[in-house]
């Protein structure tokens, strides 16, 4: 699950930490009473052999065929806790044990140890005492040792499973940044996680492709306005230097009224050209910061059949052979009438201007679910595949395929494609139409 949170992960370190350290008080626990010996190994009492004896002998012979030390000491008692025989007892033959201290004495304390033996067909036993065992330094060095060696086993695992979990991923994620911050927006950290370090390594990973792919923008904006300039300059260098150049020429004879007519001509029409030529980028410009224009409902079908009666004329003054084909059914869409047939204005003023007489115009409309699909086919000389990709950039011109007697601004169909984006539709061309031009306009249906 991606849905743990870093604390969870700290609790669980904690308790998993916590769970480790009483395992290993137990295991040094175990360890411990392991290395002890009971009293019997301790003092390597007999205890058969003790009672033959004081059958046999007395508790006194009793006493001395065993190994113990003069600090150990035997007690004979009758059921009334009264001493009838004791040697090295602190307590006297007749002492007499009171019910609370007997039970303090035998059933709950430590320290000294007591071994009872009952004494067969009596109701006495004997009650011996052996001095209590004591940890040598030598065994508690022992137990210190196998401590710190498991302790830090168990730290180096428990080490290894919060790398794994937290440090690790850390690490990763900073090698990351710092790959980033050096300007390899390549990078991509990966690790797996299921807690906010994940969340952290995606937002990078996205931050980082958002950084590449906004230089990339900024380096093909900056070669793209280099490009624009560069044509705007060589575009408006041509009408200006005919405009000085045939004025300058007018004015060496004005007396040659004819002459100077045909030159004041030229000098208008050069006018003109960069007149539109400002103008259309002029235009450009503010579709570019993406204004928006107001629009209202619209019948597709009839507006384009309102648009297409204006160039009926046109199409049989050129002969231009014409199909359309528009639906009879209402197809309603957001439109800004005088914006829209500017666009389309451009892409069949281009078919005019670039094809020769004898071609032929389709115009197709159609309506899916969620789009009006117009399609606006030309069987003229078409565009090479090596320009299809850049027809919609401004001063885009494949002057080689074009009539070189024609000559056009290469910023009509860039505006074309601002006024349908703004629209929400998209234009595309159809680069599988191998005769001739095709563009699809797709609008959304409202």
């Amino acid at each position: 699950m991606k849905n743990n949170k870093l604390s969870t992960q700290f609790l669980i370190n904690y308790i998993l930490l916590f769970l480790l350290i009483c395992f290993l008080i137990f295991i040094t626990y175990i360890y411990f009473t392991s290395s002890l010996v009971s009293l019997e190994e301790k003092s390597q009492l007999d205890v058969d052999k003790f009672i033959d004896d004081y059958y046999n002998y007395s508790l006194s012979y009793a006493y001395n065929s065993q190994p113990l030390s003069d600090k150990d000491y035997i007690e004979v008692i009758d059921e009334s806790y009264t001493i009838l025989e004791s040697i090295n007892s602190p307590n006297k033959k007749g002492y007499v044990y009171s019910a609370k201290e007997y039970s303090a004495k035998f059933f709950n304390s430590l320290n000294p140890a007591y071994i009872m033996l009952d004494i067969e067909n009596s109701s006495n036993f004997i009650l011996i005492y052996l001095e209590p065992i004591t940890i040598s330094n030598s065994m508690i060095l022992k137990i210190l040792l196998f401590f710190i060696v498991i302790f830090i086993i168990a730290i180096i695992c428990f080490t290894k499973y919060s790398t794994q979990k937290i440090i690790f991923p850390i690490q990763k994620i900073l090698q990351g940044v710092k790959q980033i911050a050096n300007g390899n927006y390549d990078t991509k950290i990966e690790f797996d996680s299921s807690n906010e370090l994940d969340d952290l390594k995606n937002t990078l990973n996205t931050l980082c492709t958002n950084l590449k792919n906004e230089i990339a923008l900024k380096e093909k904006s900056n070669i793209a306005q280099k490009h624009l300039i560069r044509n705007i300059s060589h575009d408006l260098k041509t009408p200006l230097t005919n405009i000085v150049g045939y004025s300058e020429f007018a004015l060496l004879d004005l007396s040659n009224v004819n002459e100077t007519k045909n030159l004041l001509e030229i000098i208008h029409s050069n006018g003109l050209l960069a007149d539109k030529l400002i103008l259309e980028l002029s235009e450009l410009s503010i579709l570019e910061s993406n204004i928006l224009f107001d629009t209202s409902k619209h019948n597709l079908c009839e507006f384009m059949r309102k648009f297409i009666i204006k160039y009926l004329p046109i199409f049989e003054v050129e002969n231009i052979n014409y199909n359309i084909v528009i639906p009879d059914t209402p197809i309603w869409v957001e439109l800004n009438t005088s914006k829209f047939e500017r666009a389309l204005n451009n892409i069949i003023h281009n078919s005019i201007k670039y094809n020769k007489n004898n071609f032929s115009i389709e115009i197709s409309l159609v309506a899916n679910k969620n789009n009006a699909i117009l399609s606006i086919k030309d069987s003229g000389i078409g565009v090479s595949n090596e320009f299809a990709p850049y027809i919609f950039e401004a001063f885009s011109r494949e002057d080689l395929s074009r009539n070189n007697l024609v000559k056009g601004s290469g910023i009509g169909l860039s505006i074309t494609k601002k006024y349908i984006e703004l629209h929400g539709g998209n234009i595309s061309l159809d680069e599988t139409n191998l005769n001739g031009c095709k563009f699809d306009i797709s609008l959304p249906i409202v």
